[in-house]
């Protein structure tokens, strides 16, 4: 970072930076001789950052001080790492019923959240690398060498960035506090707070707050911030590099256009004119013996910045990107055409993007698929992986999609039939607990209006599929995937969930296990996405 053209605006924040550790107390300049010689302090590292709004542009620059927590002992300074982080499918369960519910809702940051927590063991760090010590202060010094540096340290008073517990430090000191104020931690999602008027929502530092009033909200926040230092961003906006939009009708979308914008960028193709209408034609394959890439951008980082698109927002490109993701190790030439085709179909949709316009049916459904052997005409003969089967399947509440999938299955399925239940046991497993969830907010609050939703339904388009799921008994040439695949059955037995066939015409499913064409594609799409 300070060997590009903006190394002077991380220069201001890295004096800011150190400025606000010692005027807040989080840290403390004391003599290197002062500690006994048998504690060893941790290297001191810059991390710098460029903070984006959803459209790309540059927010702030941001320079953080850290330990090098790589040097941290386990049961001598750290002992508890873990941090949990809300799940997409929770957001978007949750901006739904907002909808339903007409809940206003707010977006909270926690302004140097990790150093708002206690530390729990005595740290020290070296003084940080461009700076020196001058009258019980840190100077900025462009000199190379490190003057006075070495004689002093500085003594981790307070959680900081870098350290392995620092996540969970400040996990275990925002949830302290939300329990105070009669909230309670979700059986089913930990980063989930529920009280009878008020939903919480927590990833890291960002908070998103529901609730029928803006009074509850107030005073919610308001208690909050006698504790920690924060800041109210009004009406959900922008939330983890996602802008959330009002649409004309009142619902609302989420795009990312500036994330799209970087891809299109990143691989090249700003200048390009042609656009796809669709993000792939064809199933992918290995193809060793291919021709090597033509082109310089990183690979996986492309795969990365997509999955993450088609994980949010983008759930049209899942099926697309997921067959690109398989050869992220050895990218050939047709894997590098085929990314650049998804981004291609990106540059012409890039302001599109998911629009929740949830149906007044609160119901919690699942579509699912199955491509058999899919791989089989495209993959080596003698490469196993060329008969694995693909599954894809959405999970909708009140018709919109709130978890999708597309991947290959891990065993061989003898037949089509066998293909699709495994593909149908596997979203179960994604829909049940999403079931325990939603029942725990209609039990724990009283922002659902209408009735509890009593029964979920998969949509699959195999006869022979939805036979073998409601009946009540093992068969000889399925006995095989019982014990692995049956642990649904009490569900449907019970009348929790229900299989019922569909057309594959309305099977939403069907675009996340096959290249489709334009048609049929943009028809589910539509389905989907609503554009």
């Amino acid at each position: 970072m300070l060997q590009d053209p903006d190394r002077s605006s991380f220069e201001v924040d890295m004096r800011r930076e150190v400025n606000d550790l010692l005027s807040t107390g989080t840290v403390s300049i004391v003599s290197r001789s002062s500690i006994p010689s048998w504690i060893r302090p941790l290297q001191a590292i810059w991390s710098f950052r460029r903070k984006r709004a959803p459209d790309w542009s540059i927010l702030k620059f941001k320079a953080r001080l850290c330990p090098h927590g790589g040097m941290q002992i386990e049961g001598e300074n750290y002992w508890h790492t873990y941090a949990p982080v809300v799940n997409w499918r929770t957001v978007r369960l949750s901006l739904i019923l907002s909808l339903l519910s007409g809940l206003k809702h707010r977006q909270v940051d926690y302004v140097s959240a990790y150093t708002q927590a206690p530390l729990d063991c005595e740290l020290y760090m070296n003084i940080p690398p461009g700076f020196i010590v001058h009258n019980t202060t840190l100077k900025f010094s462009n000199s190379s060498t490190r003057g006075n540096s070495n004689d002093y340290l500085l003594r981790l008073n307070k959680n900081v960035y870098g350290l392995k517990q620092a996540g969970n430090n400040w996990f275990t000191e925002l949830r302290g506090s939300l329990i105070a104020l009669g909230f309670t931690q979700s059986l089913h999602e930990p980063c989930l707070f529920i009280k009878n008027d008020c939903l919480v929502i927590i990833y890291v530092d960002d908070c998103l707050f529901f609730a029928k009033t803006d009074d509850i909200l107030d005073s919610i926040i308001a208690k909050l911030s006698q504790n920690f230092n924060l800041t109210s961003q009004g009406d959900v906006g922008a939330f983890l590099g996602i802008d959330i939009r009002r649409t004309a009708d009142g619902f609302l979308e989420l795009v990312q256009p500036g994330l799209i914008g970087k891809i299109i960028s990143f691989v090249g193709l700003e200048a390009e004119s042609n656009e796809h209408k669709t993000p792939a034609t064809t199933i992918l394959h290995a193809d060793p013996q291919g021709a090597n890439r033509e082109q310089t951008w990183n690979y996986r980082a492309a795969i990365g910045m997509l999955n993450y698109l088609s994980t949010s927002t983008r759930p049209d490109i899942a099926f697309a990107v997921h067959q690109c993701a398989r050869f992220s190790s050895n990218p050939k030439r047709i894997h590098e055409i085929a990314v650049r085709r998804i981004v291609r179909y990106l540059k012409g949709t890039k302001e599109k993007g998911y629009i929740l316009r949830p149906s007044t049916t609160r119901t919690l459904d699942c579509f699912v698929d199955a491509d058999f052997a899919g791989l089989w005409s495209s993959e080596l003969a003698n490469d196993p992986i060329s008969v694995k089967s693909r599954t894809g399947y959405v999970i909708t509440f009140a018709n919109c999609p709130i978890l999708w999938s597309s991947k290959l299955q891990t065993e061989i399925a003898l037949s089509t039939t066998e293909a699709e239940y495994i593909a149908m046991s596997q979203s179960a497993r994604d829909l049940i607990p999403m079931r325990d969830l939603l029942h725990e907010f209609a039990s724990a609050t009283k922002l659902i209006v209408g009735d509890t939703v009593t029964h979920s339904t998969i949509f699959e388009d195999n006869r022979g599929c939805v036979d073998l799921a409601n009946a009540p008994k093992l068969r000889p040439r399925t006995k095989h995937i019982g014990l692995k695949y049956h642990h649904f059955r009490s569900h449907v037995l019970s009348g929790a969930i229900k299989i019922q066939w569909i057309a594959t015409k309305d099977q939403l499913a069907d675009i996340f296990t096959k290249p489709l064409p334009f048609s049929t594609f943009e028809s589910l799409r539509y389905k989907l996405l609503g554009w």
